[in-house]
């Protein structure tokens, strides 16, 4: 769909709605525009980039002009109806008929504005409403876009003594958060997130001379770490035990900053600045191979070596230098979002260039050998880029520092003259916005995209945070206030513990964010606290979510973002139960506060709130009976509430003959759940399940009246073994014969059974693990049934054809299982549309599975996905039923293996020894031949915490993620090699 950039002011927008022009703030208009501008600016700058824009991230009214709301205004006006309401092909009509706005919407967004108006389902909108909704649009970004400028550190800094008596020339952070600090002399110290020093290690020198490390860079996918030296070297070392490895020598000056990224096919670039302004690039293809090479080569001083001379004609690298400053170099990086590289100097003729990589000629010369000669070389310095494969940005006195980002497409500058300049990577001839404030020259900047906000640091020492969108400068920390003493040495943005770690000439110091978790990158949380409960919105496409502080998100399910929030929806009680009206326009919350409260969501607006007199509401779920709309209630004072679901509805309306009858169970009501044509069950904390009938208000039947009293021990009670939470009904099954009740209790064991057959239950049995059973949750075809516990696993079992005539003493086929969260499993959810399943935990996760159990993402993370096009998975797991043993096993496959899958995949299969496979859950092999790479976070643990787990007695399942080809092949026993060598 094509947007049109929007040129309306907020003032007029506040006259076409008849709002006072102070209903809001600044701040929300500041945001408002500057996140539109951005975008319009992104997709001015679409070709520029390889990735396509998406726009399905933003929501209509962001991009309704002026024009658009005043023909909207006047088909209100123009309406038929005396209060000049609009049903929702009216509303359409009106983008249909118009093609200047048809051309810029789609009908879809206008379908899912009316629905969000329409929060009562009427099905009719007034132009009130209309004004309402947007009202509360920018009320909420007001808020909240105050809400995100509130910033502050933990003061004063946590600072600790360094060993490191030379200058700390870099400081990086591994993925398990360690903190790496390398000195001049060689000294690297290990220091963990929370700067308790580890251990330290001195580089060895063979050849007895001590060399000055002028930089540091990690190779993590190859577990190296690179060194550049005085000596014009660089040298590559072991990571595990520090032993050298190769280096290359000869180059032509002495190299001052290192870069290294990592591509793709085994593919890198290392980037090399020096002190004639020189950027050296290093394209080392096939590395681990080049690598070992390298590391065969001959030894000078005791280290394998390698020419420049030499290195230039492999086949594996491609060394290009290229003249870009008049004067040293004080940071260079390569960017793969742009592919280019970004260096800056001190130079005010070249103080910040962008430049391509390889340009528009090759620049090399060959001698009649075929190897670069030593004149060549040195004419390579020299070269400089054509004028079109390079921006140059001029800036007086130079430039120190810089960063950019992607996001917002900017870059930001900062050197000796004591300013911070942000521009647009593509207008170099003046900068866009300057930021005044430091007193020093500037030493060090970040952004930090997923808080829009950047990070200053000068000589002096002094912090700064700005807005980045806003331009202005949220937080100073002075020198006094955080204690760090000395002349700085490095500074680095730890994205993992959010916070600054700073190096002075004799200390370590961590600055580090309030209300900021150490989070791993493996493990992004979708909430600070623990998840409570989860439901899925068909209509927008939507994930809601609630916590144990009364937080309320949204989330998109086509890419994982949050849409939403709002927060205390229940003061600071946690919300215990959720559930969505019947058009899903609505939500319905219960709390521990004994409240039920309905709202729009898409705004976090509350319509109503019920009385209830309960303390606590620990379920709810909402009918239609009758042509009429219920919600039912139920808590810890053993009572069953029932409401109208209407605007005018506030207090529990008398369903039952006497107020007794609803007070049948002698325990606290853990759930309740309604099943056609008019059955509401409910379950108690002693494990009691009672069926009513809504229509006369009496009991139908008791479920569990088969459990002697007498045997269930005090300490059974109190610890809740007994306990049934969650009540699921199989709606399929309309058979009076089959049992159409799932029950996760008594005593944590899942129970089927028939509401018109009470005496005993149709099947009991318990989880493969032997652990309490926390939730239940069925598709809409209600053929499998899916189950969590304590521990987190999640289990998948084949219910199509179980128990639906007669008792049975066994437990349904498992079809897969694994362990999905670290901690206790709350919820579970069904997405009909994808036929996947959403998770949620006490450890603040919210995930996204396939039915296979394969991680889709967690909803948080920091890295997007894209559901309807799902080609990114780095594995592809095949569930296999073993024949021995009822654990599931699985034999999960590579990229690099896909051909061998293709070519032999039934020799492979028919190699697994007792093993059986269910064709059905096989997908074809074909059909991931074009998968590729990318960065999942929260992958599954594959390892039982419990150590009471069933052992499994099979032949363990293949797996070829990791090892070459030739492990697929087919293996035979040996035969006897005494008698092969009598004979």
């Amino acid at each position: 769909m094509n947007y049109q950039k929007i040129n309306v002011s907020n003032r007029e927008v506040d006259i076409l709605y008849n709002i006072p022009h102070d209903t809001f703030s600044r701040s929300a208009q500041l945001s408002h525009k500057g996140a539109l501008n951005r975008d319009v600016h992104v997709l001015e700058q679409k070709k520029l980039f390889k990735e396509p824009i998406d726009l399905s991230k933003t929501k209509l009214e962001d991009y309704m002009t002026l024009d658009h709301m005043k023909i909207i205004k006047q088909a209100f006006k123009i309406s038929d109806e005396d209060e000049r309401t609009l049903c929702f092909e009216e509303f359409k009509n009106i983008f249909i008929l118009n093609p200047d706005i048809y051309q810029s919407i789609d009908v879809n967004d206008v379908a899912c504005l009316f629905a969000k108006i329409d929060f009562s389902s009427s099905g009719r909108i007034s132009w009130d409403n209309f004004c309402t909704y947007m009202e509360l649009e920018y009320a909420i970004k007001d808020k909240f876009g105050s809400v995100s400028k509130e910033i502050s550190f933990i003061l004063p800094a946590l600072i600790e003594i360094s060993p490191h008596r030379h200058t700390v020339l870099r400081i990086i952070n591994t993925l398990d958060n360690t903190i790496l600090n390398i000195g001049q002399d060689g000294l690297i110290s290990f220091w963990d997130s929370s700067l308790v020093f580890k251990r330290a290690k001195q580089i060895k020198q063979l050849s007895g001379k001590r060399k000055w490390i002028t930089d540091f860079v990690l190779m993590p996918q190859y577990n190296k770490f690179v060194l550049s030296t005085g000596d014009r070297e660089i040298q590559f070392y072991e990571l595990s035990t520090f032993e050298e490895y190769s280096k290359i020598r000869s180059l032509e000056s002495v190299p001052l900053q290192l870069d290294y990224c990592f591509l793709k096919n085994n593919e890198c670039i290392l980037t090399c600045g020096d002190d004639e302004g020189c950027v050296n690039i290093f394209i080392i293809r096939n590395t681990s191979e080049t690598l070992r090479l390298w590391k065969k080569m001959p030894k000078i001083d005791g280290f394998p070596s390698i020419n420049l001379c030499s290195l230039s004609v492999s086949k594996n690298v491609t060394f290009i230098r290229w003249k870009v400053h008049n004067n040293w170099i004080q940071e260079v990086k390569y960017y793969p979002s742009i592919q280019s590289i970004i260096s800056c100097s001190s130079d005010t003729q070249y103080s910040l260039v962008i430049g391509q990589v390889v340009g528009s000629t090759i620049n090399c010369s060959k001698g009649s050998s075929g190897i670069l000669q030593k004149d060549s070389l040195k004419n390579l310095s020299l070269k400089r880029r054509f004028p079109s494969d390079e921006t140059v940005f001029k800036v007086p006195k130079g430039v120190k520092t810089f960063c950019f980002s992607k996001a917002n497409n900017i870059i930001v500058t900062g050197g000796v003259d004591r300013l911070i300049r942000v521009w647009n990577p593509y207008v170099p001839a003046k900068p866009i916005g300057i930021l005044r404030g430091h007193v020093t020259p500037i030493y060090y900047l970040h952004i930090c995209e997923n808080l829009n906000k950047m990070f200053s640091v000068s000589n002096d020492k002094v912090v700064k945070v700005w807005d980045i969108i806003d331009e202005v400068c949220l937080l100073t920390v002075q020198q006094k206030s955080h204690l760090i003493k000395g002349d700085l040495t490095a500074v680095h943005f730890n994205s993992i513990s959010m916070g600054l770690v700073i190096t002075t000439d004799y200390n370590i110091s961590f600055l580090q964010l309030k209300n900021s978790k150490i989070v791993s990158p493996q493990l992004r949380s979708s909430h600070d606290e623990g998840v409570t409960c989860v439901c899925y919105n068909s209509l927008y496409g939507h994930v809601v979510t609630a916590s144990e502080k009364s937080v309320i998100k949204v989330w998109d399910i086509k890419n994982g973002k949050q849409v939403f929030e709002f927060l205390r929806a229940h003061s600071d009680f946690p919300v215990t139960s959720m559930k969505l009206s019947s058009k899903s326009t609505r939500l319905i919350t219960g709390g521990y506060d004994g409240k039920i409260k309905i709202w729009n969501y898409n705004n976090g607006h509350c319509l109503n709130e019920l009385k209830t007199g309960s303390t606590e509401i620990s379920c709810l779920t909402s009918f239609t009976l009758i042509k009429k709309k219920y919600i039912a209630t139920v808590g810890c004072k053993r009572k069953i509430n029932l409401f109208l679901d209407d605007n005018n509805s506030l207090f529990p309306i008398k369903s039952w003959p006497d107020d007794k009858y609803s007070r049948e169970h002698k325990e606290d009501i853990l759930c309740v759940a309604f099943f056609l044509p008019s059955f509401l069950a409910t379950s108690s904390y002693d494990g009691e399940v009672i069926i009513w009938n809504i229509t006369s208000g009496l009991i139908f039947s008791r479920l569990n009246q088969t459990v002697n009293e007498k045997l269930v021990s005090s300490n059974e009670l109190l610890e809740g073994y007994m306990a049934v939470s969650k009540l699921l009904f199989l709606l399929k099954r309309t058979n009076r014969q089959t049992a159409s009740l799932v029950t996760n209790g008594p005593r944590g064991m899942i129970h089927f059974w028939n509401i018109f057959d009470s005496k005993l239950p149709y099947a009991v049995f318990k989880t493969k693990n032997d652990k309490h059973a926390t939730f239940i949750e069925t598709n809409t075809d209600n053929n499998i049934l899916i189950t969590a516990d304590d521990d987190g696993y999640i289990h998948v079992w084949d219910i199509k054809n179980y128990c639906i005539s007669d008792h049975t003493n066994k437990s349904p086929e498992v079809i897969t299982n694994w362990q999905a969260h670290q901690k206790t499993i709350t919820c579970i959810c069904w997405v009909d549309d994808y036929s996947y399943i959403i998770t949620s935990s006490l450890d603040t996760t919210v995930k996204l599975w396939t039915l296979k159990g394969i991680l889709i993402g967690t909803f948080g993370q920091l890295e997007d996905w894209n559901i309807n096009s799902l080609k990114n998975y780095p594995l592809i797991e095949l569930p296999l039923t073993d024949s021995a043993s009822t654990k599931s096993e699985k034999v999960v496959l590579s990229s690099q293996s896909f051909q061998i899958l293709n070519d032999q995949s039934k020799e492979m299969i028919k190699g697994c020894q007792n093993h059986v496979v269910s064709t059905s859950l096989v997908p074809d092999p074909k059909e991931y031949l074009n998968f590729s790479y990318i960065n999942q976070f929260g992958n599954r643990l594959r390892r039982p915490k419990d150590k009471d787990f069933e052992k499994i007695k099979t032949t363990p399942a293949v797996y070829v993620e990791s090892v070459s080809a030739y492990s697929s092949l087919k293996l035979h026993e040996l035969g006897d090699i005494h008698s092969f060598l009598v004979s």
